[in-house]
């Protein structure tokens, strides 16, 4: 199988938001069959992707990128950052420069790329246009209320005018009074929004851990992050039709069927868990590797059945057993995590691709412990540029006035849910630079 060396090769190039190797991944089988995740791949399969002209391209780009070019880029992420929230008008311009370069909104731009674009906004070379006036974006307030279905539609309007940016404080005024005036007008789409009890049911779903089902569906409509993520504010006929998807047909319909005498008997089994995951420090780490050997996300809902199995595993004896680390590694993992500004992060990435996402150090191999408290000693560990007092307080303000939700939502897409650190103060500036760009947009 593949070295973790190769399979972070792999995961580099992927992080570029670069489509082939979802294309190579679906030559092998078919759609959606072999594991997207490279560390599950033969090597030689693995050697050969890399071997191709445009990834050997890309990773030999990736290996180049010295400290001094990674500060460049943080840089220049940094001025767009703070271009886009001097300038309501910048990030629309951003957009439309992205999509002429033939780049997908999620795609990360050149360093080279993002001064071009900077020159030409200083340079005032931008087409201009006038934004959206406050007693505007007041009557589109009014009618988004009124309306069931006008966050759809706009949603509709952007993703075909705007760049899918659905901020109607940064997309030209003329697009926002074009929608109002076809309000007004009686001409907007009449559209059979999604019931109280169908939207329920979509979120009955993503809460026993299937989000991601839901967020690639919602993303295949008009791009990344453009359709709202509430199934409330979705034409009824898109929603019976994810629900009609066998995968999600079938989660449904075990949910309606879980009366209280089942959920009575899976109450039951969950304590068992917890009292066994109390009792023995490694059974976490057994039932983590168990969901991931049954192909379950960590936050889904077992079955009953499947926990009893466990159960029996684990009283049986059968289940691998492994070394945790002592208190002295302890005692120095601890040390690390004070001493090393970036330990918590880089820990949380180990975890990810070794441990489940195991964060605890009490609850994973001695050897995983080990291996990252050599690293750390060895003065191997990647010097990250971490967040300032200043950025982390920015995103926590952003928490408290009420996006703690999309934090999150964010922090759960880097390593998987409740991986990484939720204290923005632990994590890398540039990431943090990302996520309020987007918030600000």
């Amino acid at each position: 199988m593949a070295s973790d060396e190769l399979a972070a090769q792999v995961n580099s190039f992927r992080r570029q938001s670069n489509p082939k190797w979802l294309a190579f991944a679906n030559s092998q089988f078919g759609k959606n069959v072999a594991p997207l995740d490279p560390k599950w791949w033969p090597a030689d399969l693995i050697r050969r992707f890399l071997e191709t002209a445009k990834v050997k391209q890309t990773t030999t780009v990736q290996k180049n990128n010295t400290t001094k070019v990674k500060q460049e880029i943080a840089k220049v992420e940094t001025e767009l950052a703070l271009l886009f929230k001097a300038d309501p008008a910048a990030f629309y311009h951003w957009r439309k420069f992205q999509h002429q370069k033939g780049l997908e909104p999620s795609a990360r731009a050149s360093e080279e790329m993002v001064q071009k674009f900077l020159a030409m906004h200083s340079a005032g070379t931008l087409d201009r246009f006038e934004i959206a006036s406050a007693q505007l974006l007041a009557d589109f307030d009014k009618v988004r209320k009124e309306h069931p279905a006008a966050r759809w539609l706009w949603a509709s309007v952007t993703a075909r005018e705007a760049f899918g940016i659905v901020n109607p404080r940064g997309v030209p005024a003329k697009i926002v009074q074009d929608f109002l005036e076809s309000y007004h007008a009686g001409s907007l789409e009449q559209v059979d929004m999604a019931s109280d009890e169908l939207a329920a049911q979509v979120n009955s779903f993503r809460r026993a851990g299937w989000f991601a089902k839901w967020s690639a569906f919602a993303n295949s409509q008009f791009g990344t992050n453009v359709a709202p993520l509430d199934p409330k504010w979705w034409p009824a006929d898109l929603i019976r039709r994810f629900l009609e998807t066998a995968k999600v047909k079938q989660t449904t319909t075990v949910q309606k069927n879980n009366t209280t005498k089942v959920k009575q008997e899976i109450a039951k089994v969950e304590t068992e868990l917890a009292l066994l995951f109390k009792a023995d420090p490694a059974a976490f780490y057994h039932w983590r590797k168990f969901q991931h050997q049954k192909g379950l996300e960590p936050s889904a809902r077992a079955s009953e059945e499947m926990v009893q199995k466990f159960l029996a595993m684990h009283s049986a004896g059968t289940l691998d057993r492994f070394e945790i680390a002592s208190a002295q590694l302890l005692a120095d993992f601890d040390k690390v995590r004070k001493e090393h500004p970036a330990a918590r992060w880089l820990w949380a990435s180990v975890t990810a691709r070794e441990a489940f996402g195991i964060v605890n150090p009490r609850g994973v191999p001695a050897k995983i412990v080990q291996d990252f408290l050599e690293s750390y000693h060895a003065g191997s560990l990647e010097q990250v540029d971490m967040a300032s007092d200043e950025l982390a307080a920015q995103v926590n303000s952003f928490r408290r006035a009420g996006g703690f939700a999309k934090w999150s939502a964010f922090a759960n897409s880097q390593f998987g849910t409740n991986v990484a650190p939720i204290d923005p103060k632990w994590w890398p500036a540039v990431l943090i630079r990302l996520f309020l760009a987007e918030q600000s947009a």
